[in-house]
């Protein structure tokens, strides 16, 4: 884990070897993409909610070593003004607390608009997300003592809003983000069981967003962000012994 933090680090410096911008750039997204997919399945079944956040933080941390200066001496296109709108997806990872339900690996589909502003280090941006979610209930329901184990299904609408700290800006613009969210948590679906289970009801939360990505410009066609964020769903207005719901959530949207 080490050797490979200290690789991102040297991808993102240039300390050992003689790299373009360009080059760094493309060399660190498919590090991130390269990493992500071959610890995907380790990473959502075995990693716990502390390591997903050092996970986070260490990507954070990285970011920050990127010379912002030298990369603005070595890039020349600057994000033009004006909005920028873009849509995509991702997948991601949830936990929910201590509570009997476990997810696999889910899906996103979602959307994202960002106001540039000329020579300011910060954007804002809205965005809006639809995850897909599947996993299992494994306990004994409140209205019986017969343990149950069967699966899930459940659906939860993102709608947020916050702002990106561009650590450089041109080609290739990583940043700092903070997001505040707005999320309708949807009812939890069982499958047929003995017991007839009733679905958990949906709720509505307001949660907060905390991460980094990467804008890539591809001069005159598009604009690739790639995000990385851990996510508290139901940070604010949660009922009494409501479990935490988090959830570590990569996205990667085409921007026009």
């Amino acid at each position: 884990m080490y050797f490979k933090f200290e690789m991102l680090i040297c991808r993102l410096t240039g300390k050992k070897q003689n790299m373009s911008i360009t080059d760094r750039g493309a060399s660190f997204l498919c590090l991130i993409i390269s990493e992500w997919i071959h610890y995907r399945k380790y990473m959502f079944n075995n990693y716990s909610e502390e390591k997903m956040k050092t996970l986070i933080m260490g990507i954070v941390i990285a970011l920050i070593f990127i010379p912002t200066n030298e990369i603005k001496s070595q890039t020349s296109n600057e994000y033009s003004p004006g909005l920028n709108f873009g849509v995509g997806g991702g997948i991601s990872g949830f936990s929910y607390g201590t509570s009997n339900y476990s997810y696999n690996a889910a899906y996103h589909i979602g959307a994202k608009l960002k106001l540039n502003i000329p020579e300011s280090a910060f954007t804002p941006v809205a965005y809006l997300n639809y995850y897909f979610l599947t996993g299992t209930f494994s306990g004994t329901p409140l209205n019986t003592t017969v343990p149950v184990n069967t699966n899930i299904n459940q659906k939860i609408l993102s709608l947020g809003a916050g702002a990106e700290f561009k650590l450089a800006q041109g080609a290739f613009s990583p940043y700092l983000a903070v997001d505040v969210g707005f999320n309708n948590i949807g009812e939890i679906s069982y499958d047929q069981s003995p017991l007839n289970l009733n679905n958990t009801p949906s709720i509505s939360r307001t949660g907060m967003d905390f991460g980094g990505g990467v804008a890539i410009k591809i001069p005159y066609v598009f604009t690739i962000d790639a995000s990385l964020k851990y996510a508290f769903l139901n940070m604010f207005g949660k009922a009494a012994n409501e479990p935490q719901m988090n959830a570590v959530v990569f996205s990667l949207m085409l921007l026009f």
